[in-house]
């Protein structure tokens, strides 16, 4: 049996209406998507509420113009990641000035900045 047109036009609907409701449906889901990412993703970068919830609001009343403008404004690294910086940051210290921690500070300092690194965070949704 040769390929025709008329299988095509047999598949996909004709009407106007129904091409309509599933170009608003894929929106609405490309939208859905949009704001659990950010939202995801603001909660990783920030701990502040406001910034958060402008953030979100940014992507909800201005959909995709408003995503890119959340990509150009949000924090560069996690939260997570500026911890892990900060004692890494006091590691280094601890290694430099070696002769002005003596043994039971820094075991104690070890300990806790191990206790702050096993600390999970990560909020889920």
């Amino acid at each position: 049996m040769p390929f025709s047109a008329g299988f095509l036009t047999g598949f996909f609907p004709s009407d106007p209406v129904t091409w309509m409701q599933a170009g608003v449906l894929g929106f609405a889901a490309v939208l859905i998507y949009l704001l659990l990412f950010t939202l995801r993703d603001i909660l990783l970068r920030t701990r502040s509420f406001w910034y958060q919830f402008f953030c979100v609001l940014l992507v909800g009343c201005l959909p995709v113009l408003g995503f890119f403008f959340y990509l150009l404004i949000r924090p560069a690294r996690t939260v997570k990641e500026r911890e892990l910086e900060t004692m890494l940051r006091v590691a280094g210290m601890m290694v430099d000035n070696d002769d002005m921690i003596d043994d039971d500070d820094e075991t104690e300092i070890v300990e806790e900045l191990l206790i702050a690194a096993d600390d999970d965070s990560t909020p889920s949704l």
